[in-house]
């Protein structure tokens, strides 16, 4: 039911995005979403880019240690593993898979939401672990 309510506000008119509040600023990335099993299975697979102001928040219904991978990902990333309180617990940066198998990214704490973003994305901005990052559907 929630999940029902985050897309009628997404239909909105606005984008969906987190804002990051780091030691200089407030950051905000657009992201887009990948709530259902499908999405979050395909995720950024078969794309040879990613802008560079933007992300793919996968959203989960609890907090568990999570594991992705680089499989048919074509550019390098930061994961960014956000805890149920949306504080940042792991940042780790990820490059593409070219031969099975591939390694898989499993986060150090557990987290119910990953950011993915540009590789550097996150040093160049200065998010670190323990940031908070608040998000605006």
């Amino acid at each position: 039911m929630r999940w029902l309510l985050l897309f009628l506000l997404v239909g909105c008119g606005t984008f969906p995005h987190i804002d990051f509040e780091t030691k200089d600023s407030t950051l905000e990335v657009e992201v887009e979403l990948a709530i259902e099993s499908m999405d979050q299975t395909r995720g950024l697979m078969f794309r040879n880019s990613l802008a560079p102001d933007k992300g793919m928040l996968f959203m989960f219904d609890s907090e568990e240690h999570r594991a992705f991978w680089m499989k048919n990902v074509r550019f390098p990333i930061d994961m960014i593993f956000l805890d149920k309180d949306w504080v940042v617990v792991d940042i780790q940066q990820a490059e593409p898979c070219l031969a099975d198998p591939c390694e898989h990214h499993v986060s150090k704490q557990p987290t119910q939401y990953v950011l993915e973003v540009n590789k550097g994305f996150a040093n160049k901005h200065g998010i670190q672990e323990g940031h908070y990052g608040r998000f605006h559907p």
